[in-house]
């Protein structure tokens, strides 16, 4: 398997994009088209041969399973773009130096993001998840208008401080491999297999002070709560496309590195103190959106604080360990990953045609756009929760988890949340998508595109079929990733 043509296509199609040419977008769309299919390849082939790694790279039914959401997600944003900014070429918005700008920082943050889930090495994975803040920052602020610039500054500054938070757990995990390492030392013993083999005679009171670190330092780029403060801004003021890619797949590269790094805390030191701070995380953080889902005005803001309320899902089922309940976190994963990026995309179209982000200005989407309203629809009832979407399996399954092992506090406070958290859904969802549409001066005119509908409604068209058929390959691929989570590497 050929891992470094996930690096080197995204890193071409960067360096081809000062063409300055809309054609462009087509073929980041095919590019990327090819590269889900290779992560389908690759994940199906794991599922069978359990490990393969090579040098620089490493790829297990973890980082697969990554491999593969990086990859769906990014094929799916992609094709939204072709639409979305071909519309605005045409109307004389986006010039051809801008477009080249959009795809040069795009397609190396898709390079960076693969790198993360690719690589055998800590070290090199935190350079990766830098480079995912540096390049995001820039289209966080593509659009140049001054909340945006606002949004990436203090995304800028709160995700660097947590990085350097991250590096100094990284240094503290060293120190702790120190003692077992004799004189082997080197970058090689920051490696996944390396970590892994020296699990049990780590040094374990610094690698529970790693474990902190790395957790706060990663975890503020995951936006767990109360280090989500840069979130909302970031993700309301990104282009549509941009927003899609934060939500749908930057937050899961940096969760990714909390999962490799507690997996092996939690092999050399037991799994106690690792699934505590991942429970209080996990609750805190839905705890904390529910005032800012329950008052809302912005229609993004209010997917972003759900995306909060979904990472805090995941960490809660990490943190209630056994199989089930870590099972039911990554399908969550990959489950949000693919609904949220659906509906950022929708909302992007919904701003578009109600020209505001106010959800006080939306009204009537049904009637003024039966296809995006279908599809905004659907993305509710996913993203809620409701059968037969595959996220009411994955939420079920953490909470059959935790119930499982003895959490019936936890379980029962879980399950009251994300009722209130459904509710608020709900009630502005239902706002928006019923009634007769606004006055036409919060309306913009336009005709449904139903090849954006169709993009649209393809990754919940995924969680629709998963809810009633999940392949065998697909259940192994989930199941050996939950054991390497539990702290056993293949």
């Amino acid at each position: 398997m050929e891992m470094g043509l996930f690096i080197l296509a995204p890193v071409v199609l960067a360096a081809a994009a000062f063409v300055k040419q809309r054609w462009l977008l087509h073929v980041t769309a095919a590019v990327h088209l090819l590269l889900a299919v290779q992560a389908g390849l690759a994940a199906a082939r794991i599922a069978r041969v359990k490990v393969w790694a090579e040098g620089f790279w490493y790829l297990d039914s973890l980082s697969a399973l990554f491999l593969l959401v990086v990859a769906v997600v990014s094929l799916v944003i992609s094709l939204f773009a072709v639409g979305y900014y071909s519309r605005e070429w045409r109307r004389g918005e986006l010039s051809g130096r801008r477009l080249a700008e959009y795809l040069f920082w795009y397609n190396l943050l898709l390079a960076a993001m693969y790198l993360v889930v690719l690589t055998a090495n800590l070290g090199i994975l935190w350079v990766a998840v830098e480079a995912t803040t540096v390049t995001s920052v820039l289209l966080v602020g593509f659009e140049a208008k001054r909340a945006a610039t606002e949004a990436a500054w203090k995304y800028l500054l709160i995700c660097s401080v947590g990085i350097i938070f991250a590096l100094l757990g990284i240094m503290f995990l060293y120190f702790a491999a120190l003692p077992a390492l004799g004189t082997a030392g080197g970058g090689a013993a920051l490696d996944w297999s390396q970590l892994a083999a020296l699990a049990a005679r780590l040094d374990p009171g610094l690698a529970k002070l790693a474990f902190i670190f790395i957790l706060i330092g990663f975890g503020t780029k995951v936006g767990f709560a109360p280090l989500h403060t840069w979130l909302p801004d970031a993700h309301s003021q990104a282009p549509t496309p941009v927003s899609a890619v934060l939500s749908g797949v930057l937050l899961n590269c940096a969760l990714y590195g909390i999962i490799r790094v507690a997996s092996i805390i939690r092999a050399g030191t037991g799994g106690g103190f690792v699934d505590q701070f991942l429970t209080f995380f996990g609750l805190f953080s839905i705890a904390a959106v529910i005032p800012f889902i329950l008052i809302q005005y912005d229609l993004k803001r209010l997917l972003a604080y759900s995306s909060v309320e979904n990472m805090g899902i995941i960490a809660f089922g990490l943190g209630l360990g056994g199989k089930w309940a870590v099972i039911g976190s990554l399908l969550q994963m990959a489950n949000h990953a693919l609904t949220k990026s659906s509906l950022f995309l929708s909302a992007g179209e919904v701003v578009q045609v109600f020209g505001s982000k106010r959800l006080h200005r939306m009204k009537g989407l049904m009637a003024a756009a039966p296809g995006l309203g279908t599809v905004f629809y659907a993305g509710l009832l996913a993203i809620t929760g409701f059968p037969p979407f595959a996220i009411f399996f994955s939420k079920l399954t953490i909470v059959y988890g935790g119930l499982q092992r003895g959490s019936y506090g936890p379980s029962l406070l879980f399950l009251l949340l994300l009722l209130v958290i459904c509710g608020g859904l709900f009630y502005y969802f239902s706002r928006i998508l019923q009634g007769t549409p606004s006055p036409k001066r919060f309306l913009t005119p336009r005709k449904e595109n139903w090849a954006t509908v169709l993009v649209l409604g393809l990754p919940l068209g995924i969680m629709l079929a998963l809810g009633f058929y999940q392949p065998p390959v697909w259940r192994a691929l989930i199941g050996e990733a939950a054991r390497i989570i539990g702290g056993k590497m293949p």
